[in-house]
């Protein structure tokens, strides 16, 4: 229980009660707001595997187990809209009992987040980013507090929110990597040289998150019966298109193993770093609307996948330049120095149910509160919110100040949020196949955690200095 400080007035007395409050109309409204919940085409392919209880690896198949059972409750994507608010308002609610500088801060940051403007247009979509965000978010307000009172029922939620979040997304491990500092202490390591207690704390984190993904890959593999979908060759092809419109390479005689068209008239029209859809995805040609074949990885022998691993390691190692410069290219319009149209940054309704129809039809009604936020947050898509090189600065002095506060007073938070952030946000950098906002959204999360977990600090500081 919280101690009072001397003086403290009557919001202070009945903090506890209003922070619950608070986020239990939060998670109402939100749950009120789009129901049964947003479903894009690739939420119905995982619905649609949940429904067959028989998954395959191009999406993590244990979001899809999870559904699985939730859908024989709640048709629909009624049941994960359920676990996707549940996960992210209990994680508000610890974050917001972690600040300790202001007890009016504490409250207004419940629904700073929740009504961000680049985060609410999409809380309400069953996406496996979102559901990721929301574990990795419940994950880091329970480690934090398991940091500061060491109850064992923070470290069990908050590996259980580490757990999933890693296992609903490929590269949610990246976010995960500084996550175990904290759950370590100096103690753990006191018996080692004081040099050698820093690094060992930060190798030991690295194997807690090491040890997690090895535990999501025995359990996806367990799950996963269809397949391989070889889901990497997608950033692969996307790759040797790139090179091969950079430095004029030919590739319509190499062995490219996927039996694609690739003739220098298709590589021309169909490469554009700054396309929202992406190229493989139905490979149509953007700048025409033609589609040529479709892609579809999961259908190749292991020779063909193994061909064109070789080609595209080939290329990489023969034209490095093109294809750090496709990268960088392709980096620079997902983090937002441009002045396009950004991709899905809000999303309500349901997209593409109609063409399945061996699955339940499900109504959506879009309602006046939905359309307002629509109308909202579309006022604010060309200003500094929605750029996320923003919140990757805010990360970076994150990380910066939290070295410091690691090395000099064994304090990890900030390290902790700038570096997940970060690392996750550059994983995009050699994965990514189109430029979707979502893949920024734990970045923007994190980075808003950093900034209201900086200004806490400085209020405890500033009243430090004033006893």
């Amino acid at each position: 229980m919280r101690r009072r400080r001397p003086g403290s007035g009557w919001l202070e007395d009945r903090a506890e009660t209003f922070r619950q409050i608070l986020c239990l109309v939060g998670f109402s409204y939100f749950f009120l707001l789009a129901q049964p919940g947003s479903l894009s085409p690739d939420s119905i392919n995982q619905w649609r595997q949940a429904r067959e209880n028989i998954y395959a690896d191009f999406h993590p198949p244990i979001m899809s187990f999870v559904w699985h059972f939730l859908d024989r409750i709640a048709v629909g994507p009624a049941g994960m809209l359920y676990l996707q608010l549940a996960l992210f308002w209990t994680a508000l609610y610890f974050f917001s009992k972690y600040l300790r500088g202001s007890t009016l801060l504490s409250f207004a940051i419940i629904p700073l987040l929740a009504f961000w403007p680049s985060l609410v247009g999409t809380f309400t979509v069953i996406w496996k980013d979102l559901q990721m965000n929301a574990a990795l978010f419940l994950a880091v307000a329970l480690g934090l507090h398991y940091r500061q009172n060491r109850k064992v029922s923070y470290l069990l939620g908050s590996l259980a929110g580490l757990f999933y979040g890693v296992a609903v997304r490929h590269n949610a491990i990246a976010a995960a990597v500084p996550m175990g500092l904290l759950y370590l202490r100096p103690e753990h390591v006191r018996r080692l040289p004081e040099w050698m207690r820093k690094p060992s704390l930060v190798i030991g984190s690295v194997l807690i998150a090491v040890t997690v993904f090895a535990a999501v890959q025995g359990s996806s593999r367990l799950l996963a019966k269809r397949g391989p979908s070889n889901i990497a060759t997608y950033f692969k092809v996307w790759d040797i298109v790139a090179i091969a419109h950079y430095d004029n390479v030919d590739i319509s005689k190499m062995n490219v193993g996927t039996g694609i068209p690739m003739t220098r008239e298709w590589v021309e029209a169909g490469y554009d770093p700054s396309m929202m859809v992406p190229l493989l995805g139905v490979l149509c040609i953007p700048k025409t609307k033609r589609c040529e074949v479709p892609y579809s990885p999961q259908k190749y022998s292991a020779e063909e996948v193994h061909a064109l691993n070789v080609l595209w390691l080939g290329l990489v190692r023969e034209h490095p330049h093109a294809y750090l410069k496709h990268r960088w290219g392709f980096f620079k319009h997902l983090i937002g120095t441009h002045e396009r149209k950004l991709w899905a940054p809000v999303f309500f309704g349901i997209e593409g149910l109609t063409n399945e129809k061996e699955m339940p039809q499900i109504e959506y009604h879009l309602s006046p509160h939905a359309r307002a936020i629509i109308d909202w947050v579309n006022t604010y898509q060309s200003t500094l919110v929605f750029r996320v090189w923003f919140y990757l600065l805010i990360l970076l002095g994150c990380t910066v100040y939290g070295t410091w506060d690691f090395i000099r007073r064994n304090r990890p938070e900030f390290l902790v949020l700038g570096v997940s952030g970060i690392l996750y946000s550059f994983s995009y950098f050699f994965v990514a196949v189109s430029s979707d906002f979502r893949y920024s959204l734990w970045t923007i999360l994190i980075a808003l955690l950093g900034a209201a977990l900086a200004l806490d600090r400085a209020i405890q500081f500033a009243r430090t200095r004033k006893i």
